[in-house]
Order: C-alpha cells, then structure tokens, then sequence
C-alpha cells in the first residue's frame, strides 16, 4: 500500500514526531510494489500520500 493507506498510522507517527520537535529528515523507502509492477508510478503513489499526510499534520 502506498503511503497514507492501509493499516500504518502514517498521520500519528508524524503528528508524534512533530510534537517532539523532530527536526531530522525524512525520507521515504517504497516498498508498495503496483499490480503493473511500475515502481515509478509506485514510488509517485507513496510520495503523494505522504505529502497529503504532511499536509493533513500541518492545517492541525
């Protein structure tokens, strides 16, 4: 699954990060392989979802 589905609480670990000042980096590591098997598409998927995560952590 891409970032933001599935059963991750990829909202929670970021929001705990946030809270605990974080100032790290943060990467993402895909591992969500598509029924196509196109990585590209499948790195643009969790790349998205984890960008509406971060949007999601910042508006509160």
């Amino acid at each position: 699954m891409p970032v933001g589905k599935g059963e991750i609480d990829s909202l929670g670990q970021l929001r705990a990060l946030m809270n605990d000042a974080f100032q790290g980096t943060l990467s993402l590591e895909t591992h969500y392989e598509r029924p196509d098997k196109n990585k590209e598409l499948a790195s643009r998927e969790s790349l998205q979802g984890l960008l509406e995560v971060v949007r999601k952590v910042e508006a509160g």
